[in-house]
Protein backbone atom coordinates (compact mmCIF):
# COMPACT_ATOMS: atom_id res chain seq x y z
CA UNK A 1 0.00 0.00 0.00
CA UNK A 2 2.83 2.38 0.82
CA UNK A 3 4.38 1.80 -2.66
CA UNK A 4 1.12 2.76 -4.36
CA UNK A 5 0.79 5.82 -2.16
CA UNK A 6 4.42 6.87 -2.81
CA UNK A 7 3.96 6.72 -6.61
CA UNK A 8 0.39 8.04 -6.74
CA UNK A 9 0.94 11.22 -4.71
CA UNK A 10 3.72 12.67 -6.95
CA UNK A 11 1.74 11.88 -10.12
CA UNK A 12 -1.32 13.70 -8.79
CA UNK A 13 0.91 16.60 -7.74
CA UNK A 14 2.40 16.97 -11.24
CA UNK A 15 -1.07 16.81 -12.78
CA UNK A 16 -2.41 19.46 -10.38
CA UNK A 17 0.57 21.73 -11.04
CA UNK A 18 0.10 21.42 -14.82
CA UNK A 19 -3.59 22.16 -14.53
CA UNK A 20 -2.94 25.23 -12.35
CA UNK A 21 -0.36 26.64 -14.78
CA UNK A 22 -2.62 26.14 -17.79
CA UNK A 23 -5.57 27.83 -16.09
CA UNK A 24 -3.57 30.76 -14.72
CA UNK A 25 -1.33 31.32 -17.72
CA UNK A 26 -2.58 30.31 -21.21
CA UNK A 27 0.45 32.09 -22.67
CA UNK A 28 2.72 29.59 -20.95
CA UNK A 29 0.80 26.70 -22.52
CA UNK A 30 1.10 28.29 -25.96
CA UNK A 31 4.83 28.85 -25.43
CA UNK A 32 5.39 25.24 -24.39
CA UNK A 33 3.29 23.99 -27.32
CA UNK A 34 5.15 26.23 -29.78
CA UNK A 35 8.45 24.91 -28.49
CA UNK A 36 7.31 21.33 -29.03
CA UNK A 37 5.74 21.94 -32.47
CA UNK A 38 8.13 23.47 -34.96
CA UNK A 39 7.21 24.61 -38.44
CA UNK A 40 9.84 23.25 -40.79
CA UNK A 41 8.41 23.99 -44.26
CA UNK A 42 9.66 27.55 -44.59
CA UNK A 43 11.59 29.19 -47.45
CA UNK A 44 14.78 28.84 -45.40
CA UNK A 45 14.10 25.16 -44.70
CA UNK A 46 11.79 23.90 -47.49
CA UNK A 47 10.39 20.37 -47.52
CA UNK A 48 10.43 18.51 -50.86
CA UNK A 49 6.97 17.81 -52.23
CA UNK A 50 5.58 15.66 -55.04
CA UNK A 51 3.11 17.23 -57.43
CA UNK A 52 0.47 14.88 -58.80
CA UNK A 53 -0.77 15.46 -62.33
CA UNK A 54 -4.04 17.29 -62.77
CA UNK A 55 -7.10 15.08 -63.17
CA UNK A 56 -7.49 16.25 -66.78
CA UNK A 57 -4.01 14.94 -67.59
CA UNK A 58 -4.59 11.38 -66.32
CA UNK A 59 -5.29 9.04 -69.20
CA UNK A 60 -5.65 5.39 -70.15
CA UNK A 61 -5.26 3.89 -73.60
CA UNK A 62 -6.08 0.38 -74.69
CA UNK A 63 -5.99 -1.80 -77.74
CA UNK A 64 -6.93 -5.35 -78.51
CA UNK A 65 -6.80 -7.94 -81.26
CA UNK A 66 -8.03 -11.37 -82.19
CA UNK A 67 -5.72 -13.42 -84.39
CA UNK A 68 -6.15 -16.77 -86.12
CA UNK A 69 -4.69 -19.74 -84.26
CA UNK A 70 -1.85 -19.96 -86.80
CA UNK A 71 -0.30 -16.73 -85.51
CA UNK A 72 2.69 -16.95 -83.15
CA UNK A 73 2.85 -13.22 -82.40
CA UNK A 74 -0.06 -11.15 -81.15
CA UNK A 75 0.00 -7.38 -81.37
CA UNK A 76 -2.02 -4.21 -81.41
CA UNK A 77 -0.73 -0.77 -82.30
CA UNK A 78 -3.52 1.71 -81.78
CA UNK A 79 -1.80 3.44 -78.84
CA UNK A 80 -1.37 6.81 -80.59
CA UNK A 81 -0.07 9.76 -78.58
CA UNK A 82 -1.62 13.14 -79.38
CA UNK A 83 0.47 15.95 -80.84
CA UNK A 84 1.96 18.35 -78.31
CA UNK A 85 1.85 15.87 -75.42
CA UNK A 86 4.16 13.23 -74.00
CA UNK A 87 2.41 10.29 -72.39
CA UNK A 88 4.08 8.94 -69.24
CA UNK A 89 3.10 5.29 -68.80
CA UNK A 90 2.89 4.25 -65.15
CA UNK A 91 0.99 0.96 -65.46
CA UNK A 92 0.92 -1.57 -68.28
CA UNK A 93 -1.52 -4.50 -68.20
CA UNK A 94 -1.67 -7.29 -70.76
CA UNK A 95 -4.24 -10.08 -71.06
CA UNK A 96 -3.86 -13.02 -73.44
CA UNK A 97 -6.25 -15.89 -74.14
CA UNK A 98 -4.80 -18.76 -76.16
CA UNK A 99 -5.66 -22.30 -77.10
CA UNK A 100 -4.70 -24.88 -74.47
CA UNK A 101 -1.13 -26.03 -75.07
CA UNK A 102 0.04 -22.70 -76.48
CA UNK A 103 1.97 -20.62 -73.94
CA UNK A 104 2.68 -16.88 -74.12
CA UNK A 105 6.42 -16.39 -73.69
CA UNK A 106 6.01 -12.79 -72.56
CA UNK A 107 4.55 -9.46 -73.57
CA UNK A 108 6.10 -6.09 -74.26
CA UNK A 109 5.38 -2.46 -74.96
CA UNK A 110 7.34 -1.35 -78.00
CA UNK A 111 8.35 1.99 -79.49
CA UNK A 112 7.28 2.88 -83.02
CA UNK A 113 10.24 1.09 -84.60
CA UNK A 114 9.91 -2.13 -82.63
CA UNK A 115 12.29 -1.25 -79.80
CA UNK A 116 11.08 -2.90 -76.57
CA UNK A 117 10.40 -0.33 -73.85
CA UNK A 118 9.15 -2.73 -71.17
CA UNK A 119 8.58 -6.45 -70.73
CA UNK A 120 5.58 -7.82 -68.85
CA UNK A 121 5.71 -11.34 -67.41
CA UNK A 122 2.42 -13.20 -67.84
CA UNK A 123 0.86 -15.53 -65.25
CA UNK A 124 -1.77 -18.14 -66.06
CA UNK A 125 -5.10 -17.31 -64.45
CA UNK A 126 -7.22 -20.30 -65.41
CA UNK A 127 -8.62 -22.38 -68.23
CA UNK A 128 -12.09 -22.91 -69.62
CA UNK A 129 -13.33 -24.76 -72.68
CA UNK A 130 -9.82 -25.39 -73.99
CA UNK A 131 -8.75 -21.74 -73.65
CA UNK A 132 -5.97 -20.69 -71.24
CA UNK A 133 -6.02 -17.15 -69.85
CA UNK A 134 -2.88 -15.20 -68.91
CA UNK A 135 -2.51 -11.74 -67.33
CA UNK A 136 0.47 -9.59 -66.46
CA UNK A 137 0.88 -6.11 -64.99
CA UNK A 138 3.87 -3.82 -64.78
CA UNK A 139 3.32 -0.93 -62.36
CA UNK A 140 5.48 1.86 -61.04
CA UNK A 141 7.04 2.43 -64.45
CA UNK A 142 7.94 5.78 -65.99
CA UNK A 143 7.96 5.10 -69.72
CA UNK A 144 7.82 8.20 -71.92
CA UNK A 145 5.93 7.95 -75.23
CA UNK A 146 6.60 11.00 -77.39
CA UNK A 147 4.02 13.17 -79.11
CA UNK A 148 2.65 11.92 -82.42
CA UNK A 149 4.09 8.42 -81.99
CA UNK A 150 2.23 5.12 -82.00
CA UNK A 151 3.33 2.52 -79.48
CA UNK A 152 2.63 -1.17 -79.92
CA UNK A 153 1.89 -3.97 -77.49
CA UNK A 154 2.83 -7.49 -78.44
CA UNK A 155 3.05 -11.02 -77.07
CA UNK A 156 5.12 -13.89 -78.41
CA UNK A 157 3.62 -17.39 -78.28
CA UNK A 158 5.35 -20.76 -77.96
CA UNK A 159 3.83 -21.85 -81.26
CA UNK A 160 0.64 -21.92 -83.30
CA UNK A 161 -2.58 -23.49 -82.10
CA UNK A 162 -4.69 -26.02 -83.97
CA UNK A 163 -8.03 -24.21 -84.21
CA UNK A 164 -9.87 -21.03 -83.26
CA UNK A 165 -8.51 -17.62 -82.36
CA UNK A 166 -6.05 -16.11 -79.90
CA UNK A 167 -7.21 -12.95 -78.09
CA UNK A 168 -4.96 -10.16 -76.88
CA UNK A 169 -5.62 -6.97 -74.93
CA UNK A 170 -3.24 -4.25 -73.75
CA UNK A 171 -4.00 -1.30 -71.42
CA UNK A 172 -1.59 1.52 -70.56
CA UNK A 173 -2.36 4.01 -67.83
CA UNK A 174 -0.51 7.18 -66.95
CA UNK A 175 -0.63 10.92 -67.51
CA UNK A 176 0.08 13.49 -70.18
CA UNK A 177 2.65 16.29 -69.97
CA UNK A 178 3.46 19.02 -72.50
CA UNK A 179 6.08 17.98 -75.07
CA UNK A 180 9.41 19.72 -74.94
Amino acid sequence: MSIVRKSFVPAVGVLALTLAISILSPGTVRAVTAALVQIVNTPANAVATVHAPAGSQIDAKGCGASSPYTEENLECSSLTIETGKTFVVQTLTVAVSVQHGVVPLGASLEAPYGWPLAYVPLVQQGSKNGIDHYVGTLSGASIYLTAGSTARCSAALSGPGTAGYHHFYCMVQGYKVPSQ
